[in-house]
């Protein structure tokens, strides 16, 4: 794979009025990637939430703060923690004019619930298409701990059968320690009474 020919133009901190406690743009830079005029950006989530998606729209300015263009881009399934920073490794290709640029965040996407600015206020709303593709990595996730699942039950299952063979074992010696000691016992007072010498009261009688 031919690496990529990246030389460093400008960075930055992006200064342009932007919502708070949203996704935010925090750092740029403009690179020349392979002969192509690019933009690197830096995100923060300044949500209380991770950030499963989000899309924005780069609005390219020239020198003369003309606009060139405007650039959609959607970033799935991304996983950007409350207050984490973001880093897309994909450059944004813009025109060799643009030595300025507007980031609109249009919205982001947590936990099936889409946010976007709407005035001063951000709105929330449940999101389907995120919520069925979340569903799809759910499933998946299912199937790979079910496996699991059956693995550690049957783990449990041979602990625990051989627990209770073991406690049959200990149980049958101890039985048979208690039969033997009964036994043992037994014998004893059998012989002890065997051997018992009984007097006769006319012997008794007649010596004294």
């Amino acid at each position: 794979m031919r690496k990529k020919k990246e030389n460093y133009l400008v960075k930055g901190e992006y200064e342009h009025p932007q919502a708070s406690g949203f996704l935010a743009v925090k750092q740029y830079m403009f690179i020349e990637q392979d002969g192509k005029h690019c933009l690197l950006l830096r995100f923060e989530n300044e949500m209380e939430l991770p950030i499963t998606e989000a899309a924005i729209t780069v609005t390219q300015l020239d020198a003369e703060d003309k606009t060139l263009g405007n650039i959609d881009i959607r970033y799935d399934d991304i996983n950007v923690g409350k207050k984490k920073t973001f880093c897309p490794k994909s450059a944004i290709v813009v025109d060799g004019a643009c030595s300025d640029f507007i980031v609109t965040v249009r919205y982001v996407i947590c936990k099936n619930i889409k946010y976007e600015v709407r005035g001063e206020q951000l709105v929330g709303h449940y999101d389907k298409r995120g919520y069925e593709r979340d569903s799809a990595r759910r499933g998946v996730e299912k199937k790979v701990l079910k496996g699991k699942r059956r693995y550690i039950g049957y783990e449990y299952y041979r602990f625990i059968a051989f627990v209770s063979l073991l406690l049959a074992i200990i149980s049958l010696f101890s039985i048979k320690a208690l039969l033997d000691n009964k036994a043992k016992t037994e014998s004893f007072r059998a012989s002890h009474y065997y051997n018992t010498e009984v007097s006769d009261p006319a012997e008794t009688t007649a010596n004294t």
